[in-house]
């Protein structure tokens, strides 16, 4: 296996160009070590940016352990089961096992100081079109690795992985940014000394660009087998750009969970208060009992499982239909409904202040007066449906958890879903007790779920200026032939096309009969082929999403999708106006293909 070969000047300028783009993804990030695909899958789903796959442990001939690099199988089978960018780790400077974690597909290369070293660090990094990431324990090592090639660099804290080290990391990352600081502001001899010194074993220009700017002109992660939200945070307040999780976390109980505080406390490591909140939640991890999983990690939930907890849960019929249909959701709903359900209005449980807008969100008042009708609490399990199958039952689904209530789950395949069934229904409109006043609903708004055309224009100046490469990922659930603007909205006046840098996925791609006998009845793809989907669209699945569509509905179906295949719900938000309200505003900037 030939090495790769050495790139012109332009096409090593255009590899630097390309590798700091992507390495930027990882500040305030986390990558976390794993060993499994189901590991990987584990942490892209609570917002892992990255995976690094860990070393591999063998025997020998006289049946000893020893570290290898990561599992070529292993590997291969984590580039299959996540989105995220994936990192191979080898032992440091060995350029076969680079070359071979290259052939594998990785998105880079991790190269781990705990095995053995392989001589002279003659690596062609440079020449590779997938960035290195080395570990230092000070900067002249920085300088070393950004000079022969490396694209990120991490703390290096001893020969056996995941072990942990976080005093060793603390050390490190205060040394380096010490010894920044001296080199950035002192004039007197020794210091000056030290400059030639790193002069002559590296570059000019580096360290003159580490001077002027008084940081490494690369991204530096700290790992040192880190698994608690307090350590993640301190180590970002040490100046680490991102954190590497440890595959450790794993063996503990509810390691998503563990993952996630640490995703979260990355990212709030300024905040004190939020901290607090996250490493609360920290210590109370621990084994769950089996019916609060049950219900707590329902989002579909089958006709079968409804018909036998039918009174164990509130039940919502939540159709709509678009204008020009004329059909009464309402009507068809007194006809015939799953028993015990109510009808919620999407066109009347809304924010009565926008009279253009069709059902913007209503305000937590509205929304939790409307549940006391229904003689909802906070504490109830409800189940949304639609004739459609999965359809504005999604919308419903979203408003809830937009309301802080978690405990919502679709009716997969709606109605038609419980009538292949031959369940029975019942007809006429429900009598229905409010809710006793000592158990009023309170909404618990999450403003992150939301999106509002202030923010998506501010979202859309940011795609704009990095050509797409920053910024929240805008899919739209529109028809194509709308989304390109060759066919016209179904509202009147209103101009078809999308949004500059939008994406375009059919909601309808994400429902599939559900067997060929029943072709009626439209469920929700298999995880696997929802996330394929949107891959082939563009999608980016470490980055945040926001979900658009005509006026808000299938916004949500592709919202409930996406959740289905297992992306963290703190990456995703839905534009409530959506294209209604984007295009009616002349100041809009409007895309046509």
């Amino acid at each position: 296996m030939p090495p790769p070969p050495k790139p012109t000047e332009k096409e090593l300028a255009e590899l630097r160009k390309k590798k700091a783009t992507m390495v930027n993804m990882f500040k305030n990030g986390v990558l976390v070590v794993v060993h499994t695909d189901e590991q990987a899958y584990v942490a892209e789903k609570v917002g892992a940016r990255g995976i690094i796959v860990g070393n591999d442990k063998r025997k020998d001939v006289d049946n000893k352990t020893y570290i290898a690099a990561a599992s070529m199988t292993t590997v291969k089978d984590v580039l299959g089961a996540v989105f995220l960018p994936v990192f191979g780790r080898i032992r440091q400077c060995h350029r076969v096992e680079a070359q071979m974690m290259s052939a594998c597909g990785v998105n880079g290369i991790d190269e781990f100081e705990g095995m053995a070293a392989t001589g002279n660090d003659l690596m062609p990094r440079e020449a590779y079109k997938v960035p290195f990431i080395k570990g230092v324990k000070n900067l002249k090592e920085a300088f070393e690795a950004i000079h022969r090639g490396a694209s990120m660099l991490r703390t290096a804290c001893g020969v056996e992985e995941d072990v942990y080290k976080i005093h060793e990391a603390a050390t490190i990352l205060r040394t380096i940014d010490e010894e920044i600081q001296t080199i950035a502001t002192k004039t007197d001899d020794p210091t000056l000394k030290k400059i030639k010194e790193y002069k002559e074993s590296t570059s000019e220009s580096l360290v003159d660009q580490v001077i002027k700017n008084k940081k490494l002109p690369v991204p530096i992660l700290a790992d040192g087998g880190i698994m608690k939200p307090m350590d993640a945070a301190m180590m970002m307040r040490l100046k680490a750009d991102g954190i590497v999780a440890s595959a450790q976390v794993f063996r503990t109980t509810e390691p998503d969970r563990r993952i996630r505080s640490l995703v979260l406390a990355t990212a709030h490591h300024k905040d004190a208060k939020k901290l607090a909140s996250i490493c609360e939640a920290h210590e109370s991890f621990g084994p769950k009992t089996r019916s609060a999983m049950a219900t707590s990690s329902k989002i579909l939930v089958s006709a079968p499982w409804l018909h036998e907890n039918l009174k164990r849960v509130k039940v919502l019929d939540c159709s709509w239909y678009l204008p020009f249909l004329n059909r009464d959701p309402k009507e068809e709903f007194i006809n015939g409904h799953i028993p015990g359900a109510q009808f919620f209005d999407i066109d009347g449980i809304k924010d009565e202040t926008k009279h253009d807008l069709p059902h913007m969100l209503p305000s937590p008042q509205i929304f939790g007066a409307s549940m006391d009708k229904f003689g909802i609490t906070n504490d109830d399990h409800v189940v949304v449906y639609d004739t459609a199958g999965v359809g504005p039952s999604c919308r419903v689904f979203w408003t809830f958890r937009a309301m802080g209530h978690k405990q919502v789950s679709v009716l997969n395949g709606g109605m038609p879903a419980w009538g292949m069934h031959n369940y029975r229904t019942e007809s006429d409109s429900p009598s229905v007790s409010p809710s006793h006043p000592s158990h009023q609903y309170t909404a618990h708004p999450i403003p992150e779920l939301v999106c509002d055309y202030t923010q998506l224009v501010k979202n859309i100046g940011l795609l704009k200026s990095s050509a797409g490469a920053e910024g929240k990922q805008i899919v739209d659930a529109r028809p194509n032939d709308r989304f390109t603007g060759k066919a016209p909205e179904f509202r009147p006046g209103l101009s078809s096309g999308h949004m500059p840098y939008a994406l375009n996925v059919p909601f309808t791609d994400m429902t599939t009969p559900v067997d060929s006998k029943h072709p009626q009845v439209a469920v929700l793809k298999k995880p696997e082929e929802i996330r394929q989907i949107f891959a082939s669209a563009g999608m980016e699945f470490y980055r945040p999403i926001i979900t658009t569509c005509g006026s808000g509905i299938t916004a949500a179906v592709l919202y409930v999708a996406l959740l289905h295949a297992g992306i963290d719900e703190h990456s995703l938000a839905l534009y409530d106006g959506s294209w209604a309200e984007y295009a009616l505003n002349p100041h809009s900037e409007i895309s046509k293909d």
